[in-house]
């Protein structure tokens, strides 16, 4: 999604504004899709739709406050692919940034 801005405007707690020039914000969805739970044997895959030339970070937390990188890589042939051979813990979270 492209949204073509004619101006931008901030705004801050005193009601100080300031106006900048035109502005261009472009949104790219990310496609997200779990290929497998955890397996009997503590591995977990993960895999998603990235752009070309893009390059990804991909952390782990067991709770959502505390982040560990495991992985900075660019998606082949349009795929990101992990696959987490640690995955024992018994809750354990996924992000991906760019």
């Amino acid at each position: 999604m492209v949204k073509e801005l004619e101006f931008a405007r901030a705004t801050d707690d005193w009601g100080m504004t300031n106006t900048s020039a035109a502005a261009s914000l472009v949104v790219l969805p990310l496609t997200l899709t779990v290929v497998s739970g955890p397996q009997t044997n503590g591995q977990f895959h993960l895999s998603f739709q990235g752009q070309p030339g893009r390059s990804y970070v991909l952390e782990t937390s067991t709770n959502l406050q505390s982040w560990r990188r495991v992985l900075t890589n660019l998606p082949v042939n349009g795929m990101f692919d992990f696959i987490d051979t640690n995955a024992a813990d018994p809750q354990r979270y996924y992000r991906a940034t760019q």
